[in-house]
């Protein structure tokens, strides 16, 4: 063998090394996602029409942070990143159509988060837009369990948060 097709086969395994490990990283690390439509609570939501019980605000979310859509509805009161901004505030009586929930498990952090997505129309100008709720937070256990326990406190449609732990 000439030193010319050592350094062409070296360079060539490199290559193929070099792309198996980042394509392993990448199926490894990423952020997966699990419909949960089908599951309670979210099974009493989907394709019904909510109305708000209290004020609410929709945010320009950061691009780092939005899982489907720009769009994020909050608490009025909520602490804002910098960078976001208020799009619109809806009032109580306002309604929001729920399309379906997921799950994003962060691989590296390993925290799972909650999200139902919707539809709101915008009363003043007569235009809907989607928008993402975070609604849920994953209980933190020390077991090794490949189940995920998720308590909802009061959302913006309902009137008392449910008392019961949901186990995914």
């Amino acid at each position: 063998m000439t030193a010319k097709k050592i350094i062409l086969a070296l360079a060539i395994v490199g290559v193929v090394g070099i792309a198996s490990i980042s394509g392993f990283m990448y199926l490894v690390l990423r952020t997966k996602d699990k419909d949960v439509s089908a599951y309670p609570p979210y099974n009493t939501l989907i394709n019904k029409e909510l109305i708000l019980k209290r004020d609410a605000i929709i945010v320009n979310n950061l691009e780092a942070f939005s899982f489907e859509t720009k769009f994020l509805l909050e608490e009025p009161d909520a602490n804002l990143y910098e960078g976001t901004s208020v799009h619109y505030i809806l009032k109580k009586g306002d309604t929001l159509l729920v399309k379906k929930a997921k799950h994003f498990y962060n691989s590296v952090s390993g925290f799972t988060t909650s999200v139902v997505f919707a539809e709101v129309r915008l009363p003043d100008i007569h235009k809907k837009i989607k928008i993402e709720y975070h609604w849920g937070d994953q209980e933190i256990t020390l077991d090794k369990s490949d189940k995920v326990s998720f308590t909802f406190k009061k959302a913006l449609w309902q009137t008392k948060e449910l008392s019961d732990v949901f186990v995914f």
